[in-house]
């Protein structure tokens, strides 16, 4: 009677091999699409992780913003196109007063303000004068705006006969001046050398521009 054969036992490398093999493939075949989705948003996370700061070490950790504090850095952030703030600012004033002032034959300021400019603008004045006749003659008033000395189009106004007449006077100039403080002025005459013409309500607008 022949013996049977022996068979021998499998290795322990062997096992471990099967075992995970069987492992793995059932792992996938109940974890299905959710494991596999799961681990690569994981995986793409690490990696995105792991790149960005790889670049920023590479690109942006040693970098540094210059001072402003330095002559030439200062000068530029002053500077607009090349010109200074100021130049770019703009400036206004106004005059207005209601008491009454007769006028003569020659003309008399009834209305005056000073604009102080930072740099070359385009000043313009507007101005509006209010003449009473107080007598049963005709006459008128004649107006002019005067900017820094250089009177503009004078603007006569008749008053017709009445006892008691209005007559409102408009003006308006505009000069290029150069920095500094200049002087606005409206003056006013009657026409007539009689009878009495008076001012009383009348103001004065100044504003540069440009």
């Amino acid at each position: 009677m022949s013996k049977a054969a022996k068979v021998g036992r499998p290795s322990p490398a062997i096992v471990v091999a099967v075992v995970a093999l069987v492992a793995a493939l059932a792992g996938t075949a109940i974890a299905g699409p959710t494991a596999t989705t799961s681990i690569s948003k994981k995986s793409v996370k690490k990696t995105a992780k792991k790149e960005a700061a790889k670049y920023f070490d590479a690109n942006i950790g040693g970098a540094s913003v210059a001072s402003a504090d330095s002559a030439s850095s200062a000068d530029n952030a002053s500077q607009l196109g090349g010109q200074s703030p100021s130049t770019f600012r703009t400036a206004s004033a106004s005059d207005q007063r209601t008491n009454s002032v007769a006028l003569s034959d020659s003309s008399s300021t009834i209305l005056s303000k000073t604009i102080t400019l930072p740099s070359t603008k385009t000043v313009t004045a507007v101005a509006s004068v209010e003449a009473v006749l107080d007598d049963d003659q005709d006459n008128g008033i004649e107006c002019n705006l005067v900017i820094a000395g250089t009177g503009g189009t004078s603007h006569e106004q008749d008053l017709p006969l009445g006892e008691v007449e209005h007559a409102s006077v408009p003006l308006t100039q505009s000069r290029t001046l150069g920095a500094g403080t200049h002087t606005v002025l409206v003056e006013c005459s009657r026409t007539v050398s009689s009878p009495d013409v008076f001012v009383e309500d009348r103001s004065l607008s100044v504003v540069a521009t440009g």
